[in-house]
Parts: structure tokens; C-alpha cells; sequence
């Protein structure tokens, strides 16, 4: 599907059997397996490995704690119940936890992948201060920042996300037409891939295929963060001031929360978090306390939830072993 758009026709995984449909789950069980995941995740990391470098590995322990903290702003929204329309913003949230998962699978198979992803750290803030100086470069209470103090704070992040002189003598070079210096050759870094150029980079049949089934869900995730009809609407329905919400009564505005965002923010927050850490096994085959923990995260998913069940079939499985 190289360069092709991804079809419906292409994210297809027939059920076979239901998941429990009067099952019940405790969101504080859930709240401890993020947390049991999360640290196995790090405690794995704290270790060497062949295909890391400790850079490498302090850099992937800090996503997970970014899982963590993200996840727990969903729990928070969440916890606003029916009655508040910010309750809707709990899918914005779980749209970067899903993401999250395209980026771990690619660094999973091509861990190189995680240089880009860091320099791509650094030249964020870069653009962002140069822009900052050329607009406000003649304002003489602010020179010394963009000058002398914010260009050490840079120069000091660049050596540690390992930006070469020549990367940012090209960035100057390509956003302000500044000439590159004698001895320097242009050298671009490489923009980190969105969840569609990630699946075109990744080989492994089974991560495209997880991968490709979860991209509508993505796909409808991504309408939360941009202007959309949909969060507006939602958020309408959970405003007693809006008029969508006067057609809906108090247990059908209920039913659409839990519907519609509480019950799918939740499961995507923790499924997400749980497929990042099962990718580590890529790295970590023998750590025992990963595979345990991220098995019982997927005791209670592939049970719970259908888009879970299914990335358990799909590539989980193959991971961590039967349940």
C-alpha cells in the first residue's frame, strides 16, 4: 500500500468470537495494570540491550512516562461525567496515545528511527526560537535572550540530541537563506513519519496489519483535534446552555458519554499504553516481568474490548503468547 490511501477494504479483521457483553471492569484494576505496565516498561529499559543505546533507552523510558501522564488526563476528563462538555476532550487526548503506539512499532523494527525522532526534538525548538528572534530581534530588552542565553540553552540540547553542526547549518540555511559556512555540506534532518508513512516504512507483516486495522480508529481520533462537526456536537449535547443538549434526555446524554467518549478514551489510553510496552519485547525477550505484566494488561483487553481483542489476534499474541 505504498503510497496508496488506506481503504476500509484494508483495515478489515473479522471477529470470530464476542467479547463478554455484560463484563464488567474495574477502572481501578485498569489504573493499576497502566501503572504495573508502565514500570515494567522502565525497569525493562533500565537494562542494556544490543539494538539501544542507553541514549536510546532513556529517551523511550520518558515516552512511557508521557503514556502515563496522558492516560491519566484522560481519567481526569473523564471523571467530569456527562454534565461537563470538557469531558470531550478526553479523545484528543487518547488520539496521541494511539499514535504513540505507530511510533514504538516502527522504533520496534528499526530502533534508528528514534535518532530522527529525537532530532526532530531539537529542531522543533529551534524553528520555533528563530522565528521567535527574526520577529522580535530589534527589541533591545530581548537581544540578549536571542543572542547569547537562548542560543547556549540550544546549543546545549542539540549536543545532547546529537544534531550535527552541519544539520544545523542546513536548518539556517533552508529557513532563513543563510549561506553555509566553508567546509559544511547540507544535511537535512529527516522529518519523523506520521502513522501513514510509518506503515509504508514497516516490513513486518503482522505490525502492518495491526497497524492498518487500527487506522480508522485513528483516522476518527484525529476528528477531535482538528475543526470538526463532531466534538462540537458532543460537547453541545453535555452543555445544559447549548441547545443539542434539550434533545437528548438525561439518560440518553448519559448513554452517548459513556458511548462515545468515556468507555472508548479509556480503553484506547490503556490499550495503547499496553501495546507500547508488549513492542519491548522486540528488545527484551527474556525480561519475564514484561511479558507477565503486559500479559495481564491483555487478559483484561482482549476480553473488553473489541478493537483490543482484535490487536491481540493480530500481533500481541505473537509477543507475549497465548493468554
Amino acid at each position: 500500500m505504498k503510497g496508496k490511501p488506506i481503504r476500509l477494504k484494508h483495515c478489515i479483521h473479522v471477529a470470530a468470537t464476542d467479547i463478554d457483553p455484560g463484563g464488567t471492569t474495574n477502572v481501578k484494576h485498569v489504573d493499576a495494570l497502566v501503572n504495573g505496565s508502565v514500570l515494567a516498561a522502565r525497569n525493562a529499559l533500565d537494562n542494556s540491550c544490543s539494538r539501544l543505546t542507553e541514549f536510546h533507552r532513556k529517551h523511550l523510558s520518558e515516552i512511557f512516562v508521557s503514556l502515563k501522564h496522558t492516560y491519566d488526563a484522560i481519567r481526569y476528563l473523564i471523571r467530569k461525567g456527562h454534565q461537563s462538555p470538557i469531558t470531550v476532550d478526553a479523545m484528543a487526548l487518547a488520539r496521541i496515545q494511539l499514535e504513540t503506539i505507530y511510533a514504538i512499532a516502527l522504533i520496534a523494527e528499526k530502533p534508528e528511527s528514534l535518532d530522527i525522532y529525537i532530532k526532530n526534538h531539537w529542531k522543533g525548538h529551534y524553528l520555533r526560537f528563530l522565528h521567535e528572534r527574526e520577529n522580535y530581534k530589534n527589541l533591545s530588552n530581548r537581544k540578549n535572550f536571542y543572542f547569547t542565553q537562548g542560543i547556549l540553552i540550544l546549543e546545549k540540547l542539540r549536543k545532547d540530541c546529537g544534531v550535527s553542526d552541519d544539520e544545523k547549518s542546513t536548518i539556517d540555511s533552508d529557513e532563513l537563506g543563510i549561506p553555509l559556512p566553508a567546509g559544511t555540506s547540507a544535511k537535512k534532518i529527516e522529518d519523523f513519519p506520521t502513522p501513514t508513512r510509518a506503515l509504508e516504512r514497516i516490513k513486518t507483516v503482522e505490525t502492518r496489519k495491526m497497524l492498518t486495522y487500527l487506522y480508522p480508529e485513528y483516522r476518527h481520533l484525529c476528528s477531535f483535534v482538528h475543526l470538526s462537526p463532531l466534538p462540537k456536537f458532543l460537547k453541545g449535547i453535555f452543555d445544559d446552555r447549548s441547545r443539542y443538549s434539550s434533545l437528548f434526555s438525561q439518560g440518553e446524554r448519559e448513554e452517548i458519554f459513556h458511548k462515545a467518549v468515556a468507555d472508548e478514551a479509556l480503553w484506547i489510553g490503556f490499550l495503547s499504553i499496553a501495546q507500547c510496552a508488549a513492542e519491548l519485547i522486540c528488545f527484551y525477550p527474556n525480561d519475564l516481568e514484561l511479558r507477565k505484566t503486559v500479559g495481564d494488561c491483555w487478559e483484561v483487553l482482549s476480553k473488553s474490548s473489541f478493537p483490543a481483542k482484535s490487536v491481540y489476534e493480530i500481533r500481541t499474541k505473537s509477543l507475549i503468547g497465548i493468554i
